[in-house]
């Protein structure tokens, strides 16, 4: 707790929350605990340049509205382009199966004659 203004210091709520609520109190999966990890980094990186901090710096006034609905305004259009460029993609490799001939099975069993 900070002795000047009465408020747990930011990193100590943030580790309490992973250490303590999500594996202890909630019982999530490790894969939950590395999903919110990995979101939580990119919030943090993103308040980083937002507020020209390092991460050490960061306080709960930090931590305000219009920032937060910047990230996932920013997230989701990043996750847009992301499942954009996948589709085109998985067109791209159909298109390409397509056009290729068949390719005729090869027995295992059968000599190679290639020798």
């Amino acid at each position: 707790m900070n002795s000047q203004t009465g408020t747990r210091d930011f990193p100590t709520v943030v580790q309490r929350f992973f250490c303590d609520y999500l594996m202890n109190q909630r019982n999530a999966s490790p894969r939950t605990i590395a999903a919110y990890r990995d979101t939580f980094r990119l919030l943090l990186r993103e308040l980083q340049i937002q507020r020209g901090k390092s991460a050490s710096e960061l306080e709960f006034p930090d931590l305000d509205a219009p920032a937060v609905l910047a990230f996932l305004r920013s997230s989701r259009e990043i996750a847009a382009i992301a499942s954009a460029l996948a589709t085109r993609d998985s067109r791209r490799f159909v298109r390409l199966r397509i056009t290729l001939p068949p390719r005729k099975p090869r027995s295992l069993l059968a000599p190679d004659r290639s020798v």
